[in-house]
């Protein structure tokens, strides 16, 4: 079942794919959980050391017709093309 919010904005079909991102970003997230524990968030206040979050690296646009990925350089090339890839088996 899709999220109410995912399928009012975007609609049934891309809500599942949203949601499929999503569940596989997490993954992702676990997968790589000390990159990010270990780096230091962009949105942390100064002094703080509080860890990155894979959200920060990317950022998902959709327009009437189609979606797209962002992928931060700062990332270690492999995480960035996990994130692509993740990309393309959700969206395509």
């Amino acid at each position: 079942m899709t999220d109410i919010n995912n399928e009012l904005f975007h609609g049934k079909a891309v809500a599942a794919k949203v949601e499929a991102f999503d569940k596989g970003i997490k993954q992702l997230e676990e997968k790589h959980k000390d990159f990010f524990k270990n780096t230091v968030s962009k949105y942390s206040p100064e002094g703080e050391d509080k860890p990155a979050e894979i959200g920060e690296f990317y950022t998902l646009q959709f327009n009437s017709y189609s979606a797209s990925i962002g992928v931060e350089n700062d990332l270690p090339p492999d995480i960035g093309e996990e994130i692509r890839e993740l990309f393309k088996r959700s969206f395509e």
